[in-house]
């Protein structure tokens, strides 16, 4: 967890204790549901599950996460967030896509 001192470098700080407050979010997280029917198309069951653990050392939680919409293939990603010392909750998305060629130069 973050802030136990456990796996810090020597000479580097630990991480903050404001971090501590998104402990509770450490674990994972299921959603279903189903989208709805419009002009794109008929709605599709969606599935999402997350998993928020703490990078090494306790200064950013991670979330990944896999959402399947209906028949599609998992939409992945990546984020990365919380500033050390500060209060805000800055958020770095790394998302794998699926390439889209639709003529021409790819």
């Amino acid at each position: 967890m973050a802030g136990d001192g456990s796996d810090q470098a020597e000479g580097v700080p630990p991480p903050s204790p404001e971090l501590e407050r998104l402990a509770p979010l450490v674990q994972e997280w299921v959603a279903e549901d189903h989208t709805l029917d419009s002009v794109l198309g008929p709605g599709v069951p969606v599935i999402s599950a997350e998993t928020l653990t703490w990078f090494d050392g306790g200064y950013f939680l991670v979330s990944t996460y896999e959402t399947v919409f209906g028949d599609e293939p998992p939409q992945r990603g990546v984020s990365l967030g919380l500033r050390r010392g500060g209060r805000e909750v800055p958020q770095h998305l790394l998302q794998q896509r699926r390439p889209v060629h639709r003529g021409g130069q790819p």
